[in-house]
């Protein structure tokens, strides 16, 4: 299939947009910036199909942009068969394709000529935009504030294009690998689960980050361990679909950023290729902002980094003012998330304020019911304040969801306060003899 010469005139069409400076020496052009909703879990943008508007999902786990039958028979593209032995596959096994030919793709204020999409499938639903088109350049991906931006760098190769991070600010970098197949445009990242490496897809198309069994076993993962909750059943390209689980993870590196008490997906079966591991989806992308530096072969990521340092900082018992603002700042920039309102809720617990604690776990919960840490810090901070009965229902609960808690928060010092056994006359009045 042919990509590789409209590709070129793509980038020629579109350089001519603006440019923003960066570091010195370096200079960011611009090609344009798409404009993402979120549909369900999916990141969309609208183009235009032969002028006629229409939504694709942007899917940078995608080798190829794709489509189904349905899609191209609705946007009235003509099909032909795909190259000889050449099938799509993916988690599920595999199908058959064809190939349909946009004349006229109206994307980032131009028109792409000939844009080819692999066609499979008979479901409904958008097509996708996939890595041939998306990482042909520099990507720039702020799902949260709704944007997908190209960039094509000048003379960038040694600066850090974590361009939007001031005044020495923190952010993560981490290294991209290659795929296996050299016509394969998509973004590959180590992960460090439990001291072990796992190889992962950087993919908008995924809704969650997961792992498959094979990965998981070999990082030490037990799926039959404390805090492990069945999931639902895991489909993809095939007809084929598996069992899949949630777990309790510590903690799981990506480059120089590490991401504490999350919980991830193990699905009973491989991610198609046989050289991936793990998926970094939709989930992970919406908690960070991250600049695809396909130029440098860098990924650049300002994500958690303050909920990080707000968390460490309490979990150590040291300089919980600092941590306060830390996790203040996070929740000023991206929201009450549920990782940050339980990084808070632990700070506030150190301080003593009790009552702050407990509103703050109880919002993390409303959001993350299923977060042993945050029930654990909430019993404690409601045993603290009085609550008896209260904080012993919240510590059974942590303890039903991760069994081996007690141990590991007893190792930094967060431990029940003594509660006197009620009085068997508690109801009577005081005496007054």
């Amino acid at each position: 299939m042919r990509h590789e010469g409209w590709i070129g005139l793509a980038a020629c069409a579109l350089l001519a947009c603006a440019t923003s400076a960066s570091a010195a020496g370096c200079t960011l052009g611009k090609y344009g910036t798409l404009s993402v909703e979120m549909i369900g879990e999916r990141p969309t943008t609208l183009v235009k199909v032969n002028g006629a508007a229409t939504r694709f999902a942007i899917d940078t786990g995608a080798w190829f942009n794709f489509m189904s039958r349905a899609n191209a028979e609705a946007l009235g593209l003509r099909l032909v068969p795909a190259p000889f032995g050449f099938r799509m596959g993916g988690i599920g096994g595999s199908a058959s394709a064809e190939v349909a030919t946009i004349k006229d793709l109206g994307f980032l204020d131009t028109d792409l000529h000939h844009v080819d999409f692999v066609v499979g499938g008979s479901d409904a639903g958008e097509g996708s935009l996939g890595a041939n088109l998306l990482d042909f350049a520099d990507l720039e991906i702020d799902l949260a504030h709704g944007k997908v931006t190209m960039f094509k760098p000048d003379g960038c190769r040694k600066s850090a294009l974590a361009y939007w991070v001031r005044d020495g600010g923190t952010y993560n970098v981490a290294d991209l690998h290659p795929s296996v197949d050299f016509n394969d445009r998509r973004s590959f990242v180590d992960v460090t689960i439990n001291g072990k490496m796992v190889r992962a897809l950087l993919d908008s198309g995924a809704v969650a980050t997961l792992l498959d069994r094979r990965a998981a076993e070999r990082v030490g993962i037990d799926l039959h361990g404390p805090g492990v909750r069945p999931g639902g059943r895991i489909g993809g390209l095939g007809e084929k679909t598996y069992q899949s689980w949630i777990v309790p993870i510590d903690s799981f590196s990506v480059g120089t950023e590490t991401i504490q008490h999350s919980e991830m997906l193990v699905m009973d079966g491989n991610l198609g290729d046989g050289s991936t591991d793990m998926i970094l989806g939709v989930d992970f992308m919406l908690a960070h902002h991250m600049y695809i530096a396909n130029s440098q072969r860098k990924l650049y990521s300002l994500g958690e980094a303050l909920n990080e340092r707000c968390w460490a900082r309490a979990l150590a018992n040291q300089s919980l003012d600092d941590a306060l603002h830390d996790c203040r700042e996070a929740i000023k920039r991206d929201g009450n998330r549920a990782a940050y309102l339980d990084s808070l809720g632990m700070v506030y617990l150190r301080m003593g304020k009790y009552a702050e604690s407990i509103k703050a776990y109880q919002q993390a919960l409303a959001q993350s019911p299923h977060t042993a840490w945050s029930h654990y810090g909430l019993g404690l901070a409601e045993l603290h304040g009085g609550q008896v009965d209260a904080g012993k229902a919240e510590l059974a609960t942590a303890r039903s969801l991760d069994k081996g808690i007690d141990a590991r928060a007893a190792k930094l010092g967060l431990v029940a306060p003594q509660v006197p056994p009620a009085s068997k006359a508690s109801g009577a009045p005081p005496s007054k003899g």
